[in-house]
């Protein structure tokens, strides 16, 4: 590698840190506070279940209940899949002119 490609690329470096610098010192040096993103616990209108809370037990009942309560969730969620494989074997209409 010639020293003209090296000194282009040493360049092209600072050029680079050089914005990212200023980039980030528009932010007064601080890191951009944190935001959750918000979460939906929507479920399918085809499923038509409810999700429900997994609780914080240890007991055995609670986590049979909690077993109970992710099959169920994972059975929704297999319906919706299979729903949404079938919308994928849609046939090809006629096209007129």
């Amino acid at each position: 590698m010639s020293t003209k490609a090296i000194v282009w690329i040493v360049v092209i470096l600072l050029v680079i840190l050089g914005v990212w610098y200023v980039w980030s010192m528009q932010n007064g040096g601080q890191p951009a506070p944190y935001q959750a993103p918000a979460v939906s616990q929507e479920t399918s209108a085809q499923s038509g279940s409810q999700q429900t809370a997994i609780s914080n037990g240890d007991s055995n009942a609670d986590l049979n209940a909690d077993l109970n309560s992710i099959d169920s969730q994972t059975q929704s969620a297999n319906s919706d899949s299979a729903s949404v494989d079938q919308s994928f074997n849609d046939q090809p209409v006629q096209q007129t002119e």
